[in-house]
């Protein structure tokens, strides 16, 4: 009799959950079917009649609203959790890889100075699709014990803005890399040398390997300049019959430039509009500060008591201390990744890829510019060269 009861008072939104994903366009409707039941299901009744009317109406708006709400979001609330739960393990999962990007770095300078040969490398741009799936690499021998204990020696002496990275990071930008390297006032890069990378240079002495010459890399370009000479007498050819398209040589308007907002605003407003709109930009200023957001996030969900050392800018203070404790973190987490490393290795387990793929396809078009250039030069569309 008691499960048939429980079943027969089983809440119809509850079974809706189950069934279903809510939008947050769903939160009125959700609301009034909710305050629908706490007003007719008899479970509801009995317990909420021993409270004073007044404070019964306020209550059953609220829990309606509150529980709409946590059937829109409280997946999503609940990953979150676990992810903080889980945050540092796998931080520390993806980082151990970075020992492997650095010697899949040092195979591409001997690559490019044909000192070695691979045979799953048949144009420089391979190296970033490896550098993709760098846990699938089959070419780059695994992890030792001192290789391991140098990475944890940058952790220990680093600061974690020098040793974190994200989604954006490339590991394997030979001609920036060597650019600083070899040029340090230049700024003909956009990449800069990892943290990781300029440590392991210092202790290894590696750095040496910028010093190689590019000769496969010339060998490509060489190819490429064919390649883009031909595709330009296309264009010129396709572009003789065709008038001169006449060209608007003003300067660009750019909304983002404080310099030309404020001369459009001097012209056509008067100084109280000019106030309210530098206050206005102070006010998102203030409010879209998403490092300082992260930063506290991370002292909230901090499992010890941490102590915020003196700095002169309250900002940087919080920021610097989270970074601290993100470090700490992470070299705690470390070990375990890494006997989790071993242990998978030892048992021919794999390993799961920690990047979304971005370059195969610019991988592709590269040697097809390459081998496109090879054929108009009268050469084996091919690779050996």
């Amino acid at each position: 009799m008691e499960e048939k009861e429980n079943k027969n008072n089983k809440s119809p939104n509850e079974s809706k959950d189950k069934k279903k994903s809510f939008s947050l366009s769903d939160q009125t409707t959700l609301e009034k079917e909710i305050l629908d039941e706490l007003n007719t299901n008899p479970k509801y009744v009995e317990f909420l009649n021993q409270y004073s009317e007044h404070s019964v109406d306020s209550f059953k708006k609220y829990y309606a609203m509150r529980k709409a709400y946590v059937m829109i979001n409280g997946a999503r609330a609940l990953e979150d959790e676990e992810y903080k739960a889980l945050e540092y393990s796998l931080m520390a999962e993806e980082y151990i890889w970075h020992i492997q990007q650095r010697k899949l770095f040092d195979l591409q300078c001997r690559w490019r100075a044909e000192q070695v040969k691979i045979k799953e490398i048949e144009a420089a741009s391979d190296f970033n699709e490896w550098s993709e799936k760098i846990e699938m690499c089959p070419f780059i021998t695994p992890i030792t014990k001192e290789e391991f204990e140098l990475y944890m020696s940058f952790v220990d002496t680093s600061k974690m803005e020098d040793i974190q990275t994200d989604y954006i990071t490339t590991w394997q930008e030979y001609e920036d890399f060597k650019a600083h390297y070899t040029d340090i006032e230049s700024d003909y890069y956009i990449y800069e040398i990892p943290g990781w990378y300029e440590y392991y240079e210092n202790k290894t002495g590696l750095g040496s390997l910028y010093l190689l010459k590019d000769i496969h890399g010339e060998k490509e370009e060489f190819y490429r300049e064919i390649c883009r000479a031909n595709e330009r007498k296309k264009n010129e050819e396709a572009m003789k019959d065709k008038p001169t398209p006449v060209i608007d040589r003003r300067p660009y308007l750019n909304y983002y430039d404080n310099e030309v907002m404020l001369k459009f605003l001097s012209k056509f407003e008067d100084g109280n509009f000019i106030i309210k709109w530098q206050a206005y930009l102070n006010s998102i200023e203030t409010v879209d500060d998403p490092q300082l957001k992260y930063a506290i996030e991370t002292l909230q969900n901090a499992t010890e008591d941490l102590e915020i050392n003196y700095n002169r800018s309250w900002r940087a203070g919080i920021i610097t201390a989270a970074n601290e404790y993100k470090r700490k973190r992470l070299f705690e987490e470390l070990p375990k990744a890494y006997n989790d490393y071993q242990f998978r290795l030892a048992n021919g387990l794999g390993f799961k890829m920690h990047f979304e793929k971005r370059h195969k396809y610019s991988a592709e078009f590269d040697k097809k510019i390459i081998l496109d250039g090879r054929e108009l030069n009268g050469e084996p569309r091919d690779f050996n060269f």
